[in-house]
Parts: C-alpha cells; structure tokens; sequence
C-alpha cells in the first residue's frame, strides 16, 4: 500500500532508488563488519572462561564509533544480552572514562568491572539473580594436614600441595608457588587474612598489608576479604596463585620443595577433562 502511494505522490522512481540504497547499504555492511571483526580480535580475550569477556579498552578507544559500538553489540549477544542503544552507549563511555575498580550493571546480571586496565563482562551473581552485587568472598578457616587436594567450597577454589625434590620441581608452571620445605610445618592453616594484617613479600624490602597488595595485583575488591593466606606456624608463608613470603623462599641450600598451586574449581575441572 505504501510503497505505490509514495511513487505517485512523492517519487516515480522510489523503487530504483531503494534497490540502488540497499545496494550501497550492503557494501557498507560488509565493510563495516570486516573491520568489526578485525578490532573484536584485537580488543577482546579470547582465553577466557565461558561467560566472560575481557575487554582492552586501549584497543576499542581507537576504533570509530561505528566499528565500536558493533564490537559491544557482539559482546553482548555472546552473554545473551539483548542489545539497545542506551545500554551501548553506557559501556562504550564506562570503558573510555571509568577508574579502576569500577563497576557498570547491564542486564540480566551482567556487571562490568574496570581492573588493571581492563574491563571485564561477567555474571558474578548466583543464578537467577539479576539484581544486587555479589557477595564478598569468605569461607571458614581450616587447617591442611599434609600434601593433597583441597576445595575451599565456599569460593569455588582447589589448592593442590605437592612436596618434591628440588630437582624435580617444574619451576616453570604458571601460577604454582614454590618454598623451601625446611621452611615449612604441617599442619599448615588456610584462612581470610585479618584486618591490617602484614606480611613480607618475595625480595620485597619490608612487610606490606595483604589488603594493599592484594589491591595492587587488581583482585576484584569483592574477593579481597576472603582472598586465601597460608600459614605455618602463626607466620605467613604464602597467598596461593600470587606470591610466597621472603623467608620461605627457595636457596641454594634447598633440597626439597612445596608446591602450591590455586585454581578455579571449574578451571581446574576443565584441564582435567582435556
């Protein structure tokens, strides 16, 4: 009905005039999405857990608005999140000006955290909450009797403790601590850190509060509170899958080691399987 009426009144050639604009407009489309894939392979971590994105915002501030907002228009449709104009805008303008630490609500659950630099797109929520922030990462204290494979319920978190030769130690595994077993007093006590509580990292030259380091490795300010410290004797010896206290350090004199390692329950779950 519309298209016969505009022809008589307003324009003959309406119908050519449309098909040459789909044309043009099917051209741009292509090159527009080129470039989209381009920066969203540029922008975007791939190696991430299902569910989250990792977002570079040094990459996607230099894109054009255009290529941009297409790039966050793929993001959202990979964590199911219908996109709209207003939600677009807010993440585009959270990435460009928003500090460290800050967090931006999307729908369906989906927060957006600027840390390090980075914005990453997640759930943090239990399922079928949409609404509210996370709860902050606690779990009850509990002491390791010796090497073996524990999971911390609470936070979703396994720490493997392995006890090796010094030369038989892959000192090269990403995210495993190692100490010098003589060192070292079983049982060892895995608990949150206490407030203004100190300890000496790795070479570093004096004692620094966990919280402060914690803050300057950018863990999530949500997981600082029940981040796990591991004791020996009353002294800390380590906070898994980040860094040991100097006085439990590997020397020339070590023969025998602990090895640490923390993962993500479902992580580690994953690695299994493959």
């Amino acid at each position: 009905d519309l298209l016969p009426r505009m022809e008589q009144e307003f324009n003959p050639a309406i119908k050519k005039t449309i098909l040459q604009n789909m044309d043009i407009l099917a051209h741009d489309n292509d090159f527009l999405e080129k470039a989209c894939r381009k920066a969203f392979g540029e922008g975007i971590l791939s190696d991430e857990l299902p569910g989250k994105l990792t977002l570079l915002p040094d990459c996607l501030n230099k894109c054009h608005p255009a290529v941009s907002r297409r790039v966050i228009e793929k993001c959202f449709w990979q964590l199911k999140i219908k996109p709209g104009y207003l939600q677009i805008q807010s993440l585009l303008h959270f990435i460009k000006t928003a500090e460290n630490s800050r967090e931006l609500h999307l729908a369906n659950g989906v927060r957006a955290v600027k840390t390090n630099h980075r914005v990453i797109l997640s759930r943090p929520l239990k399922p079928r909450q949409l609404r509210g922030s996370p709860d902050a990462w606690t779990f009850k204290q509990r002491y390791i009797p010796g090497p073996g494979r524990y999971v911390i319920e609470e936070t979703n978190i396994i720490l493997t403790i392995k006890t090796t030769q010094i030369n038989q130690s892959d000192r090269g595994s990403k995210g495993t601590l190692f100490l010098d077993l003589k060192c070292v007093s079983f049982p060892l006590l895995l608990r949150p850190p206490e407030e203004g509580e100190r300890f000496r990292p790795f070479n570093a030259p004096g004692r620094k509060k966990i919280s402060r380091y914690l803050s300057e490795k950018k863990i999530e300010r949500v997981k600082r509170t029940g981040y796990p410290v591991l004791l020996s004797n009353n002294e800390i010896i380590a906070l898994p899958g980040l860094q040991i206290a100097h006085g439990v350090r590997i020397t020339d004199a070590t023969t025998e080691t602990v090895e640490i390692e923390m993962k993500n329950r479902q992580e580690s779950e994953e690695s299994a399987t493959s």
